[in-house]
């Protein structure tokens, strides 16, 4: 699924949503820059108006 499968915005209008700028929002689309920050992703997810996941958490330790 796409970014224009989602929401017909540009990648600039995406980038001002989610504090970022143009070209990382087409590094991000093609696979040349990761989202790893849980902020971001969250930025993004909501730009794109799909939903966040719940329950989901940074992988790391696991409770014991």
């Amino acid at each position: 699924m796409t970014r224009l499968d989602l929401t017909p915005i540009t990648q600039e209008q995406l980038a001002r949503l989610t504090g970022t700028t143009q070209a990382t929002t087409s590094r991000i689309e093609h696979g040349h820059t990761r989202l790893r920050d849980l902020d971001r992703i969250r930025a993004f997810l909501t730009g794109l108006g799909a939903p966040i996941p719940q329950g989901h958490r940074p992988a790391g330790r696991l409770p014991p």
